[in-house]
């Protein structure tokens, strides 16, 4: 998926951002590979003792399928999860029923060593503390070094939320949003967490630290998550879930939290025709429509299967739409936008990098490289 392109931004006053968005389609790949991947079976080996035919034939499958998923990457911009390429290959055949097979079947072939590492997109706090060689030719570093020293994109005087009402971070259920949304939260300098579900501790402190540096402004939760039983709890309980730091961080500015779910909902589902999974099953595997869960009684879940049925949608769905997706993630964010600030915002920061460029510039001129210059 390319970069979200946004332009123009707040032409007139409170208007909402001119957005292009130029993203690959993950939908188009030819029929060539379709036809000899043939995603609508997952590759399997035949029940009993296998044959050397049948064995053979399982690998000439499975051959296929990783050679099919390797070149229909080549086409997309961003890394998918191992969930995300189920949603990618149901438009190419695989049924609905078979994504917890095929994902088991794609856990498989990474373990095998049949993907190149780095393939897939996962969720991931590691800091290595390792250096990055960016190159290990000195004359070549050194080239750089100085033009670097004209390159200002990093220096920020200030916030694109300092001059606004409200501060937002954004959370969501699924890593494959993170790489969705990321353009549009790297524009808006918004705060991206993935919840992974129910967010651990360390990640609810981390949210109230980031609300916390900005004591005068309205906090803004904005959560997009599945859309089934589970996934409306988890955005119900998310202030109750943030509440529980208050023993260490001593936030006091819970009660003005303003927790906006943008995502997903079954008009937004239906609109846009996105895969519905006909069950709803848990994470455990155990599935809620059946009368012997333990929470099959439960109101919440009897409700759902009165009035939506027995079905969820993942937000993984996502990934196949990707321009409905970033268009759906900058609507939300814009709600909380003040446009005038956010171009004032842009106008001073300019001015701020044209000054600093001015200055190392005069520091040159006034021989401020001479000391490193002598042996």
């Amino acid at each position: 998926m390319k970069p979200i392109k946004i332009e123009n931004i707040g032409k007139e006053s409170g208007q909402s951002p001119n957005i292009k968005i130029n993203v690959g389609t993950p939908q188009k790949i030819s029929a060539r590979i379709v036809d000899a991947a043939n995603f609508r079976d997952v590759p399997s080996r035949p029940v009993g003792k296998p044959s050397l035919y049948g064995e053979a034939r399982y690998q000439r499958e499975k051959t296929a399928w990783v050679k099919g998923i390797i070149e229909i990457q080549e086409g997309l911009e961003d890394r998918v999860s191992t969930r995300g390429w189920c949603y990618i290959l149901e438009v190419h055949g695989l049924q609905k029923d078979d994504f917890d097979k095929a994902e088991k079947f794609i856990a498989a072939c990474r373990k095998e060593g049949l993907f190149p590492p780095g393939f897939f997109l996962e969720d991931t706090s590691v800091v290595s503390n390792q250096p990055d060689i960016i190159t290990d030719d000195p004359q070549e570093y050194a080239e750089c070094k100085i033009d670097n020293l004209f390159d200002l994109d990093q220096f920020h005087s200030r916030t694109l939320w300092d001059n606004q009402t409200h501060f937002c971070q954004m959370l969501v259920e699924k890593v494959d949003l993170v790489s969705l949304f990321r353009p549009v939260c790297k524009k808006f300098q918004i705060p991206i967490w993935n919840a992974g579900g129910w967010s651990n501790l360390s990640m609810r402190e981390g949210i109230v630290k980031r609300f916390m540096e900005y004591p005068d402004h309205i906090p803004v939760l904005l959560y997009c998550g599945d859309y089934d039983i589970w996934g409306l709890k988890i955005s119900d309980k998310l202030r109750k879930n943030l509440t529980v730091t208050n023993n260490t961080m001593r936030w006091i500015g819970i009660d003005e939290l303003v927790i906006d779910r943008f995502g997903l909902n079954q008009d937004f589902i239906e609109e846009h025709n996105l895969s519905w999974i006909n069950n709803l099953k848990t994470g455990g595997g155990k599935d809620l429509a059946d009368p012997d869960h333990y929470s099959y009684s439960q109101e919440d879940v009897q409700w759902w299967i009165e009035n939506v049925g027995e079905r969820k949608c993942e937000a993984n769905a996502l990934v196949t739409a990707p321009e409905i997706g970033q268009e759906l993630c900058c609507e939300a964010v814009s709600k909380y936008i003040n446009f005038d600030a956010l171009r004032e915002y842009e106008q001073g920061l300019r001015q701020d990098r044209e000054d600093a460029l001015e200055h190392v510039k005069d520091l040159i001129r006034q021989g401020a490289l001479n000391k490193y210059l002598t042996d």
